[in-house]
């Protein structure tokens, strides 16, 4: 998957650059989940879905460089929310509702991740 290359080059600049391992293992897991992003979307795959499978390849290579399954889940989280609020901010949606809809699309893939329901 070139999202998990992405993931591994950014944690390995991470650790080079001084990042300590858990955070450079965090950078890692954002750059393939956006990676990843940027790939389905330019497939043409619905932005919800688009950003469901970002968070899944946050999870996965969160997992990969040893973070736990929380750390994972919350980074799939935060992964997915940035990619569906970057892409309606972009598409000039108004800023209260890109918000919130970058919530719900946070939360849906933290929990498809493994947090637990709020």
């Amino acid at each position: 998957f070139r999202s998990d290359e992405a993931g591994k080059a950014a944690s390995k600049a991470g650790k080079d650059f001084g990042l300590t391992g858990l955070r450079a293992a965090e950078v890692g897991a954002a750059a393939a989940g956006k990676a990843c992003a940027d790939a389905t979307l330019a497939k043409g795959i619905t932005l919800e879905n688009a950003a469901m499978e970002a968070g899944r390849c946050a999870a996965r290579m969160g997992e990969a460089e040893d973070l736990s399954e929380e750390a994972s889940a919350e980074i799939a989280a935060e992964v997915a929310g940035r990619v569906v609020g970057e892409a309606l901010i972009g598409a000039g949606r108004p800023t209260q509702q890109a918000a919130e809809e970058s919530g719900r699309a946070a939360a849906k893939a933290g929990v498809a991740a493994g947090l637990a329901p709020a």
